[in-house]
């Protein structure tokens, strides 16, 4: 089975910018919440780390995973596809 490598890397891309929203979203509405949170998952202290996080990085933020991860899938379906071939 092939897959059509530049609607699979889109289809994750999608996710993967949602997933980041959501999260920088969460950040934006409680930074000290999600310091707490991100201590016990991370194992380090993420009090020093807050910031105030602006509209305009949160959007960056959000375009850049995207491309990341469009390239980064879009790369393994079509590895996936040569070995398929092969």
């Amino acid at each position: 089975m092939r897959l059509d490598a530049v609607r699979f890397a889109v289809a994750v891309a999608n996710v993967w910018a949602a997933a980041g929203l959501v999260c920088e979203l969460t950040y934006k509405a409680a930074p000290g919440a999600y310091a707490r949170a991100a201590n016990v998952l991370l194992h380090s202290d993420m009090y020093r780390a807050t910031r105030v996080v602006g509209w305009g990085e949160i959007v960056l933020a959000v375009v850049a995973w995207w491309v990341l991860a469009a390239l980064l899938v879009g790369a393994s379906a079509t590895l996936y596809n040569r070995s398929v071939r092969a």
